[in-house]
């Protein structure tokens, strides 16, 4: 049985995650030691040793979670909209725009990780790429599927589009981000329908 927090009633290893959460998402990776993350959460260090061997096992633990996080609220969007591919990739850009409007977004974590570390042999680059890519792949997929025009080039230049609003979101207004990326965004779809 799982051990529990003695400051939630969540098991012990999500509330370290909660914790590193907030703040490697709010203060930045290298901004936040191991010991901030433990007196934060209140637990003994063996406590978090335990779950995460190093700070560096945390941080990719972190990353994993958020893209499960992000695939489970992208899933569960698309579940609501029409099954046509190409409401589907609409819905993508629809998911994304309301990302980048809600108060607590200060931009992509993956991105923001991936300027932390330059190192691609370090452990959270492989959770990156793979997110990166996942995404990409999953808008390619529902390109083919609706018969666009170069649907991995569509893909190519969505994602752009994507990591530019997540960029901007942290030092523009997030709504005029949102509506400028869902404007480019659609136009991009409408490009690639032209026959």
């Amino acid at each position: 049985m799982p051990r529990k927090s003695a400051a939630t009633d969540k098991p012990l290893r999500e509330h370290i995650l909660d914790v590193a959460d907030r703040l490697f998402y709010g203060q930045g990776l290298h901004a936040v030691g191991i010991d901030r993350v433990i007196a934060e959460a209140k637990i003994a260090k063996t406590s978090l040793y335990r779950y995460f061997p190093s700070k560096d096992a945390l941080i990719r633990a972190y990353l994993e979670r958020r893209n499960q996080q992000f695939w489970h609220l992208l899933e569960a969007a698309l579940a609501d909209c029409d099954p046509k591919p190409m409401a589907q990739l609409v819905g993508v850009t629809d998911f994304i725009a309301q990302l980048l409007i809600q108060p607590e977004c200060q931009g992509d974590p993956f991105l923001l990780a991936a300027s932390e570390f330059a190192d691609a042999e370090h452990l959270s680059r492989q959770v990156i790429v793979e997110h990166k890519a996942g995404v990409c792949d999953r808008i390619t997929a529902l390109a083919k599927a609706a018969s666009l025009k170069q649907p991995q080039l569509l893909a190519t230049q969505l994602t752009m589009v994507i990591d530019g609003g997540f960029s901007q979101v942290r030092y523009l207004d997030s709504k005029q981000v949102s509506d400028t990326f869902q404007r480019a965004a659609t136009a991009l779809i409408a490009q690639a329908t032209v026959i």
